[in-house]
């Protein structure tokens, strides 16, 4: 008998959980799609007046990164966040390569009158940004990789488990909601300073649902292994690359890589810095930014 209520206990309470999640994922959603707008099927959403900043985000997110990264900073400017292929609501017809991608940024500077922005890439959104800058360098007033992916990325391919586990992972918004529950958890309970612990649950806000990111991300995973090279040394648009010495997800040696090939550019170097220096370096990393927008003007 015990056992029985024990039983019926527990289906209780995975009733109660499951509600939740369902409830969550509901709101999510109608947040993440009142907060954005499309034009000709790319999302992006836009705000600020000053010089363009064009923001391409990184993974399990979208345009929300963008202009979660833009307050973190502190930019000033015309901030454009957009989603990138398969992320959120622009569908991933919109640029499956990454020279279709960089096309489609243009696209959308086209129909906004934009002709030239500085454009800042988070992590996954940088090997699109490089794209960006050598398909089309007149529209770059300068490039700005922050945590970024870069070619060298490639000499540490994820093993094929990984792969495995991380498709496993994607294929339900219930894992993606679990972990996003217990890492804010972790968060507040390791981390003493409670203004990174907003700025960690800001950056991350769109992490869950996951059904807006996965085609995304299988999409630049796929991008990324079948990558032969980039001719970085044909970059002539200025480049600024900031990289945490300790980021174990994209090695520091990507941005010193990056460094010995792109002409003329310059790395800061943030130490102890993790991949999400954006939220633990926030301000400091806000005025390198500053001062390369300042000194480049547009």
């Amino acid at each position: 008998m015990k056992r029985l209520c024990a039983g019926f206990i527990g289906l209780a309470a995975m009733g109660v959980v499951y509600g939740r999640y369902r409830h969550e994922k509901a709101q999510a959603l109608l947040t993440l799609r009142a907060g954005s707008q499309r034009l000709n099927g790319v999302e992006f959403a836009m705000q600020g007046e000053g010089k363009p900043i064009l923001i391409l985000h990184g993974g399990f997110g979208a345009y929300e990164q963008g202009l979660a990264t833009a307050e973190l900073l502190g930019l000033d400017g015309q901030i454009i966040a957009l989603s990138r292929p398969g992320y959120r609501r622009t569908g991933l017809g919109n640029g499956r390569t990454l020279s279709e991608q960089a096309q489609m940024a243009c696209r959308l500077l086209d129909q906004l009158g934009i002709d030239s922005v500085y454009v800042l890439a988070i992590s996954g959104g940088g090997l699109a940004a490089l794209q960006l800058a050598l398909n089309h360098p007149t529209r770059c007033a300068g490039l700005i990789m922050l945590s970024a992916h870069g070619p060298a990325l490639l000499e540490k391919r994820p093993a094929a488990h990984w792969l495995w586990l991380m498709r496993l992972f994607m294929a339900s918004d219930f894992p993606v909601w679990v972990a996003f529950k217990m890492g804010m958890w972790a968060l507040i309970r390791l981390n003493g300073n409670q203004r990174q612990e907003g700025d960690f649950a800001n950056f991350w806000s769109g992490f869950f649902p996951g059904i807006d990111w996965r085609v995304g991300m299988l999409n630049d995973l796929e991008q990324l292994l079948g990558l032969t090279g980039m001719p970085l040394e044909n970059i002539r648009v200025p480049t600024l690359l900031i990289h945490g010495d300790r980021d174990t997800i994209v090695s520091y040696n990507v941005a010193v890589d990056m460094h010995g090939h792109i002409p003329h550019s310059h790395i800061v170097t943030i130490p102890g810095g993790t991949h999400l220096i954006v939220a633990t370096h926030g301000p400091e990393i806000g005025r390198v930014v500053a001062q390369f927008i300042e000194e480049k003007g547009i």
